[in-house]
């Protein structure tokens, strides 16, 4: 397994799919479902490298890293507000 920087490059892209799509009206709670689907197929479609169990692993990777980017990065935002406030 080759996570490289195609990888990483692609976890907040997935995030900011994941954000257009709850602005269009999907519920905040299926957002870390949202983000598994996206990183499964970004991982089959570019880390796949003719191993589709490969891409699928590397896609849930992906996926929860996409998912815990955001979380973190709204908690981080929260508290900045609150500090400045």
């Amino acid at each position: 397994m080759n996570f490289n920087y195609k990888g990483i490059a692609l976890i907040p892209i997935v995030t900011l799919i994941v954000n257009i799509i709850k602005k269009a009206g999907v519920p905040s709670k299926f957002a870390p479902l949202v983000s598994l689907i996206i990183g499964l197929i970004f991982g089959i479609l570019f880390l796949a490298d003719s191993d589709v169990k490969q891409g699928i692993l590397l896609g849930i990777i992906i996926g929860i890293s996409a998912s815990g980017l955001y979380s973190n990065g709204k908690e981080l935002t929260r508290n900045i507000s609150r500090k400045s406030n």
